[in-house]
């Protein structure tokens, strides 16, 4: 998860409400500087269960939404508007591309570039300006893609 947060091109430190990764990789069983052998630790599915599952969903909810500054949107907004991705197949393809290098199945790619194009079409509440709604249609995709098995797993 911390490469998410490399990814997300996240500030660390004052700017942004604080994330203690330390914390949260402890929790994932990554206690940091502390690795079980001098090989690290085991990928794959050795750290895979029900409650670390949850947590990672909601941490990468949590990177992808979290203000990048003080008073400035979330996140994964500021970084898919400083690389200029607007257009559903854009802003797919550019985290498809920052998180798995595009390598997934052609299937998942669909159902991504799917949920992007109904994004839109979305009922939203109608008290929500519309920085609010652009910046949830650009969370739900980032979140999307960080919660796909495939990223999970690799």
């Amino acid at each position: 998860m911390y490469s998410a947060w490399l990814a997300l091109e996240a500030k660390m430190g004052t700017q942004s409400p604080g994330l203690d990764l330390t914390a949260v990789l402890e929790t994932l069983g990554q206690n940091v500087f502390h690795p079980p052998s001098v090989k690290g630790w085991d990928g794959g599915q050795t750290w895979l269960n029900g409650q670390t599952l949850l947590f990672r969903q909601n941490l990468a909810l949590d990177m992808a939404r979290r203000p990048a500054g003080y008073g400035q949107p979330a996140t994964a907004f500021v970084l898919a508007e400083a690389h200029g991705k607007k257009s559903n197949e854009e802003l797919a393809d550019f985290f498809l591309k920052l998180f798995l290098q595009g390598d997934v199945p052609e299937e998942t790619r669909k159902k991504i570039f799917d949920y992007a194009a109904s994004s839109r079409k979305q009922k939203l509440p109608s008290y929500w300006t519309k920085q609010e709604v652009a910046e949830h249609r650009v969370i739900s995709l980032c979140h999307l893609v960080m919660t796909l098995p495939e990223y999970q797993i690799d």
